[in-house]
Order: structure tokens, then C-alpha cells, then sequence
């Protein structure tokens, strides 16, 4: 364990700017390094990480948190911690997971460094208000056999971290890093894990390998196999479904559909989104039934491709971010489209992360429903605030825009051939006595 000192942590101010007129999305800053990993850690911080990574670029790897408060019209955001990770660490922060302990608003951020796991701990600054890494602490096991392209955390003391070689490993960490241990390990697939995910509820797990084109649910007791997901499902589709069903579609993310904050819930779907080499990708919502899981929804999301989704605490709404920068949010119910800012970001959306809809953030971000909040490696973090009744609301903007400009056209034109004929009888009065001498 080491102790950590990054660099002062003035309370830096962003004013918000507005993206567009016909959606709430607001600038909420632009940081000064690409982001790869977003979460929020309460009502009203969020937390960022990435960087340049090993090559010398200039640009530092960085954890930074932003506090979202309120002003006389919207609100803004504070740079309350700016921290750059050591050198020692040289790689950018590219996954994490917050475990929280005991003592809100203190937590621990724990991310993965080649075949490292790391762990920040952060901890409020009463009288400043800074957050501060008080010190950090790198786990190193001989069992982890490649690096680590993944992490989550299990909602306890405890973190599952997936390896480029398709390794499984649960991490179980004591009252110091010292006491952390790989309880267990499986080789979970041939090839990359690239997401996990996991339901507290029913101590089930789920992996996804995109390179396999498959996933599989776990039993988080004893890590075995509950049910196996392979291509057949997302590519098994009706003729009128795709103008062309000889497309392969791949999946793209694959996560538990439940409410978080319930005390208890044992039924969870799949949410599951997928993309073809050209065309429109498609998110399927899979119900289990009769100890088996059916397609019960399918939506066209995006023709831009998917890049990033994630589905908020409540599980009432989930959000697609495009290759293109793209944001869109949809309802999990029948996947109804809700809010869409196509040219959100200038490249790639990296994470989207909702914050919780509670009274707080609700009246700091002025939503209605479940304010989300995106990143880019363009280094913006952009606020979206969606209503059930944005896409109408939007349409109305739009008509009203039309019916202005169609009567401002009108009035314009006929100003101007009234003018002109007036103008021209003008003309024919004063150059007829001329032409009579």
C-alpha cells in the first residue's frame, strides 16, 4: 500500500452550456484527457478516468470527480478532485467499479493495470469539500495469466475481473489489501472477456466475448454454467425483420434487466445489444420462462452503430451511445424510443452512466425522469435530459419552426410583389410626360 499525493484540488468551475435547442442536453466540461470510465458515486458526483496511456504524449492519466450544483437558472459542475495516477502505473484507466464502504461519501475505486488490480481509495475533505486519494494499492496474483480487460464489482467487498485469455477470476478483498485473494478462477471462454455483469439477486454472473460471439450466464455460488448464449439467438430472426437476414449480427453488450433498488427480486431479463457489419443494429429484450429465457422485444436503435449501453438503477430505461456520438434513450418496457441527440459527441461514445432519479439529482439537473450523463474520448461530458414526452415535444418545435418560416415566406413574398408593382406603376407615372415632349 502507498500513499498517494496528487496535485491540488482547487474547486475549478464549469458552466454549462446548451448543446441544442431542441433537447436539454447540456456541456456540463470539457476535461483535458480522453475518457474511457464514467460512474457516479451519489446524487451529485460523478467520476472519470483515462488518459494518453504509456506513450508520451503529454497527456496525463487522470482520475477526476465532478459535483454537480445548482445555479439560478440550471445548474454547473466543480472539479472537486483532479489526481493523476502514478507513474508506476502507466497505463490508462480504461474499466472500473466503485465499492462503496461504510462511511458515505468514502469510496474506493478499484481499476486494473496489465495483470493488476488497483485500488484508490477517496475520501471527502470536510472543511475544503475536496475529494482527496488518501493512497492506493496494487493485488498481484500469479494465478491472473494474462491481462485484465475487465472488471466489476459484486456489490460487497469483492470484484470479478476477465482476462484477454478468456479468464474468470473472483477477487475477495479483506479489511486491507493484504488479506485480497483470488477465491476463484474458471477459463470462462476461448477468447476476451469483454463485459461482466452480474444479478446480486439470484447470485447469478454473466460474461460476453465478443470475438466468441457468445455469452453465459454463471451461478455466482459456484461458478457453474447456468446457461450458454451463443449466435443462434440474435441471427435467428424473421424474414421482414432486416432487408438482408444473411446478416450476422454480433453482440455489442449484454446486461441483467432488474430494479437495483428494490429489497429483493429473483427474475431478471436480458438486455442484449448487437451489431451487423452494415445496417441497423437491434437490442433484444429476453425474458426468462419456464427456467429458460424468450425473445420478447426487439428494437432498430441506431444505423451508426453501437458503442456503449448501459440501463438505469431503477431499470425502467436504458441508453445506446454510437460510434458516431450519438445518444439515445429507450424505455426496457417495450423498448419505445424516448430522446435522441444524434451529433452528441465529435467521436465515439465511451460510457454513459445514469444518475440515480432521486429528488436531488432530479431538481439539480431540472429532469423529469432519469437524467444520463455521456463521455468521448473527445473529452466532453455532456448532461441529457430526457421526457416522456421529448420526441413530441421536439415535434412540435419543429412544426411550429415550419408553420414560421412557411408564413414569414409568405408575407415576404407577397411585401415584396406589392412593392414591385407599386414601385413599377411609379415609374411608368413619372416617365410618361417625358416621353410626350
Amino acid at each position: 500500500m502507498a500513499s498517494a499525493r496528487g496535485p491540488p484540488n482547487p474547486h475549478v468551475k464549469f458552466p454549462v452550456r446548451k448543446l441544442n435547442y431542441f433537447n436539454g442536453a447540456l456541456l456540463l466540461s470539457c476535461v483535458d484527457f480522453p475518457i474511457y470510465y464514467l460512474e457516479s458515486i451519489s446524487e451529485r458526483h460523478i467520476v472519470l478516468a483515462g488518459g494518453g496511456g504509456s506513450s508520451n504524449t503529454g497527456v496525463h492519466n487522470q482520475i477526476n470527480i465532478l459535483e454537480i450544483v445548482p445555479t439560478q437558472h440550471s445548474c454547473e459542475t466543480e472539479l472537486v478532485l483532479k489526481y493523476h495516477t502514478p507513474k508506476q502505473l502507466p497505463t490508462a484507466i480504461m474499466t472500473g467499479c466503485i465499492i462503496k464502504g461504510s462511511t458515505h461519501p468514502d469510496f474506493s475505486l478499484t481499476t486494473v493495470d496489465d495483470k493488476n488490480v488497483v485500488r484508490y481509495d477517496v475520501a471527502l475533505e470536510i472543511p475544503s469539500n475536496n475529494f482527496t486519494v488518501s493512497s492506493y494499492s496494487i493485488l498481484r496474483d500469479p494465478v491472473i495469466s494474462s491481462d485484465i480487460n475487465c472488471i466489476k464489482c459484486d456489490g460487497r467487498f469483492s470484484v470479478l475481473t476477465g482476462g484477454l485469455d478468456g479468464q474468470l477470476a473472483y477477487w475477495k478483498f479483506g479489511s486491507s489489501m493484504k488479506d485480497a485473494k483470488i477465491e476463484h478462477s474458471v477459463k470462462a471462454h476461448d477468447k476476451v472477456i469483454d463485459e461482466i455483469d452480474i444479478n446480486p439477486f439470484a447470485k447469478q454472473l454473466l460474461t460476453l466475448s465478443r470475438d466468441e460471439n457468445q455469452f453465459i450466464i454463471w451461478n455466482l455460488n459456484d461458478f457453474k454454467v447456468v446457461k450458454k448464449f451463443n449466435q443462434d439467438i440474435i441471427n435467428d430472426r424473421p424474414q421482414n425483420q432486416t432487408s438482408n437476414p444473411k446478416i450476422t449480427f454480433r453482440y455489442r453488450s449484454c446486461r441483467f434487466l432488474y430494479d437495483k433498488t428494490a429489497s429483493s427480486t429473483n427474475d431478471a431479463s436480458l438486455l442484449i445489444a448487437c451489431n451487423p457489419p452494415r445496417g441497423s443494429s437491434l437490442v433484444y429484450k429476453l425474458s426468462p420462462r419456464d427456467r429458460d429465457y424468450q425473445k420478447v422485444a426487439c428494437q432498430s436503435v441506431t444505423t451508426d452503430g453501437i458503442s456503449a449501453m448501459n440501463i438505469s438503477e431503477d431499470g425502467n430505461y436504458f441508453a445506446i451511445g454510437t460510434r458516431a456520438g450519438g445518444v439515445s434513450v429507450f424505455d426496457t418496457r417495450k423498448l419505445r424510443s424516448i430522446y435522441r441527440f444524434d451529433s452528441a459527441h465529435h467521436n465515439a461514445v465511451t460510457r454513459l452512466e445514469f444518475l440515480p432519479a432521486k429528488p436531488e439529482s432530479l431538481t439539480l439537473t431540472n429532469s423529469s425522469i432519469c437524467p444520463l450523463i455521456s463521455a468521448s474520448i473527445d473529452r466532453q461530458v455532456i448532461l441529457h435530459r430526457p421526457s416522456l414526452n421529448s420526441l413530441t415535444a421536439k415535434s412540435m418545435k419543429i412544426l411550429l419552426m415550419a408553420m414560421f418560416l412557411f408564413f414569414a415566406f409568405v408575407f415576404l413574398h407577397n411585401y415584396y410583389i406589392h412593392e414591385s408593382i407599386i414601385g413599377g406603376g411609379n415609374r411608368t407615372a413619372t416617365k410618361a410626360p417625358y416621353d410626350e415632349n
